[in-house]
């Protein structure tokens, strides 16, 4: 029988070159069982040399021989021709064998045959006979071939069932070393038969000392290591006989408490007996003690989280009630005052006396409203606006003219403001000032726009306009080119030291609180054109 090298299969040589390179497949350790078999395969033939080859690749070798081995060419072309008998009676007729044995530097024997070994439905090698002198096998000698091929291919195939079974042992071992720091079996008591890997390091157990022992009755613990409220144990579990998978118990041990996750499989025997459990154990202890860690550093965010939103909440809640009670006194002091300074006419003794009941009333007021809120006012630059220490009426009585003097630059100041009570108040100050013109914008957006035209030289600005606050109406006044030079003062009821804070911050020059002193924000005003 002659077969080419087109007629080969295919589809056929990546599965017996997939065979052939599975690690040990054709190990070495089978060659003195090789060697006799090339040996019977000579002396029953009745041939010249004998040989049991392998393709691997781009290698032939030959695992036993017994004369010469057949050489690459005719290793090839059989292993190529597939499963079964493949014979070549006289290779000198086949020109292409020819050529590569020459080629190669290779002499041919004169007649060949073979039997292809077939492991796990592959054919990587054969078992091949060759003679001096062309001629076929009679028909004895090639069933004396098959039946030698049947041993090798026999010896193949234990070979590989033993390598392949070590190999899911190697498997199976790294798997469960790879799930557990150890391994656990039980019989049907739920006693200790086998423990293995790092048990004795971990617990300060011998295994030893386990053995025929019963399981120890662990509790169940949940994800934060807790007894679960069911109460179960170990025990409960491994007497379902169910499989189970990373049940995590506390475990009492010499070296301290040790969290263990636990995963098992029961055993039954062929009858369907339980035969006990198989599993896998891993220490979770440190797992579980940052688990724990973790989930106190939540809980102390949660509480910080919770204290500072309570602190929030209560400095907006007093910067708001601050505005709501200040804003009403500013105007009931700040008119008050007004009258005390008027001189035209001037007031009677009788209304004085009033009058001052009014603002003494509304300063003991005062300082029990700062008292409530807890209110820090601030330094002296800017307390000095404060409605504090108003004396009688010649305290309050105007200064006599000065003498004359020569005639200022009128100076203008922009007042951003939006409660009416306030801008009457402000307006009715600055009548008496000539040198002084007040411009009154009722919310920011228009404050911007007049600042913007007039180019005043004050800006006094209400922290909590309808529009937006007193700090956006900073920085977009700070953003034109033409106002870098001008002063701005925050003006408001809000004495909460947290606000003022935030306005210095901002840029503001200074922070003036209400209820104001009249006598008192004039001189500061004047004190803002004559300083640097």
């Amino acid at each position: 029988m002659s077969v080419s090298a087109a007629e080969t299969d295919p589809a056929g040589e990546p599965h017996r070159r997939g065979v052939e390179h599975e690690p040990q497949v054709l190990d070495a350790s089978l060659a003195p069982a090789f060697d006799a078999l090339v040996r019977a395969a000579r002396l029953l033939t009745g041939s010249q040399a004998a040989a049991i080859t392998v393709v691997s690749g781009q290698q032939v070798r030959a695992l036993a021989s017994c004369g010469l081995p057949p050489g690459e060419p005719l290793s090839r072309r059989a292993t190529a021709a597939g499963p079964g008998f493949f014979e070549l009676p006289d290779t000198a007729q086949d020109a292409a064998l020819l050529a590569q044995a020459r080629a190669l530097g290779q002499r041919l024997p004169a007649s060949y045959a073979a039997v292809s070994l077939q492991v796990d439905g592959a054919a990587p090698g054969t078992l091949c006979v060759m003679g001096e002198v062309p001629r076929a096998l009679s028909g004895p000698e090639r069933a004396q071939l098959e039946g030698l091929a049947s041993v090798a291919v026999a010896l193949l195939s234990q070979q590989q069932a033993r390598q392949s079974l070590g190999l899911q042992i190697d498997r199976l071992t790294d798997l469960a070393r790879a799930s557990g720091d150890w391994m656990w079996e039980t019989d049907e008591q739920g006693r200790y038969g086998w423990i293995s890997g790092d048990f004795e390091r971990l617990t300060g157990l011998a295994p030893q000392a386990c053995m025929g022992q019963p399981v120890a009755d662990e509790p169940l613990v949940d994800a934060a290591g807790e007894l679960l409220p069911s109460h179960g144990t170990l025990l409960d579990q491994l007497q379902r006989r169910e499989p189970f998978a990373r049940v995590t118990t506390r475990l009492t041990t010499p070296l301290g408490p040790l969290y263990v996750s636990r995963s098992a499989q029961p055993v039954f025997d062929a009858q369907g007996g339980f035969r006990g459990f198989r599993g896998t154990a891993r220490d979770v202890t440190a797992l579980k003690q940052a688990q724990q860690a973790q989930r106190e550093h939540e809980a102390l965010r949660r509480q910080i989280e919770i204290g500072e939103r309570a602190s929030r909440d209560k400095s907006e809640f007093l910067s708001r009630v601050s505005h709501e009670l200040r804003t009403p006194h500013n105007a009931i002091l700040g008119f008050a005052q007004l009258m005390t300074l008027d001189v035209e006419p001037p007031l009677s003794g009788m209304q004085w006396n009033r009058l001052d009941g009014v603002r003494q009333a509304g300063q003991a007021l005062l300082k029990l409203i700062d008292e409530l809120l807890e209110v820090s006012l601030p330094g002296p630059s800017a307390s000095g606006l404060a409605a504090e220490g108003q004396g009688g009426p010649a305290a309050a009585a105007p200064a006599a003219p000065a003498p004359a003097a020569p005639a200022k630059p009128s100076r203008v100041v922009l007042y951003i403001e939006d409660e009416p009570l306030n801008i009457v108040l402000m307006q009715e100050i600055f009548r008496a000032q000539p040198e002084w013109t007040l411009h009154v914008a009722r919310d920011g957006s228009e404050g911007v726009e007049m600042a913007l035209a007039l180019q005043p030289d004050l800006a006094l600005v209400d922290m909590n306009l309808p529009d937006f606050n007193g700090i956006e109406v900073l920085r977009r006044l700070r953003a034109a080119p033409s106002l870098q030079g001008l002063r701005c003062i925050a003006l408001s009821a809000d004495a909460m030291a947290e606000q003022i804070a935030a306005a210095r911050a901002a840029g503001f020059d200074d922070y003036w609180t209400k209820p104001i002193d009249l006598t008192r924000l004039l001189a500061a005003v004047a004190r803002v054109f004559d300083g640097p």
